[in-house]
């Protein structure tokens, strides 16, 4: 937690939660936990990406749970089933999916509720790869080429 806001990061409402202490190189709030019953790890922050804009052409705040589950091999992908036992744990079901490398599960929700449920507009431009029930953008020059007309 960097302390930036005055928009705090989602926490999960149920119990079993733990947090843990992180240390990203970010200038956002987050915070980390970690559901021992399902190995399941989460970093909550308030960001501002550029592919979500107001009328007026400014960054709309968002919610950002990044997902990911512990396994004896290490970090997995977890299932669609527990990104949403997630989403309703941190109180944002609604939250939509978009994701930038092969491993973890990013859900995003403006902190404006006008704003809800309007996707990222760089979404309909990124080459995707779909791999079952996830599907993510590589974080490429080319996909970065495609997606500029759309900010």
């Amino acid at each position: 937690m960097t302390g930036h806001s005055i928009i705090r990061p989602k926490r999960p409402a149920g119990i079993g939660w733990v947090r843990r202490r992180v240390v990203l190189p970010t200038e956002f709030d987050t915070e980390a936990w970690h559901f021992a019953g399902r190995q399941l790890y989460v970093i909550s922050a308030v960001e501002v990406a550029d592919g979500l804009l107001a009328a007026a052409g400014d960054p709309i705040p968002q919610y950002h749970l990044s997902v990911s589950k512990s396994t004896p091999l290490g970090p997995a992908r977890c299932s669609l089933e527990e990104a949403h036992w997630v989403l309703d744990q941190f109180g944002v079901p609604e939250a939509l999916e978009d994701n930038h490398g092969p491993l973890i599960r990013s859900f995003w929700r403006p902190v404006a509720d006008q704003y809800a449920g309007v996707d990222c507009s760089c979404k309909d431009n990124e080459a995707a790869i779909v791999d079952g029930d996830f599907e993510w953008r590589p974080l490429t020059s080319e996909n970065a080429r495609r997606a500029e007309p759309q900010r």
